[in-house]
């Protein structure tokens, strides 16, 4: 974590997409980062949440946004590396 950037609580909501070639049927996706226990949210930098929803194919509800510094001498579970790309 950046203790200069600014980061997001985000909901993690799959999208439903509509395929012409299928006659309008729709299709489910951002299925990798679905819970079937009930609501998931990330922390993810504030300036990432658009690129990470194009990414991840999901909508990305912020719920609550805060300085790095918050989070500068918290233990993590799982971080994943800034995304290069």
């Amino acid at each position: 974590m950046n203790p200069e950037l600014a980061y997001a609580v985000a909901e993690v909501q799959s999208v439903l997409l509509s395929e012409s070639t299928s006659g309008g049927k729709q299709k489910k996706v951002g299925s990798v980062l679905s819970s079937k226990k009930g609501k998931l949210f990330v922390i993810v930098a504030s300036d990432l949440v658009t690129t990470l929803e194009s990414k991840w194919g999901v909508k990305l509800v912020v719920q609550k946004s805060f300085p790095g510094s918050a989070l500068e001498h918290c233990r993590s579970v799982c971080c994943a590396a800034p995304l290069t790309s």
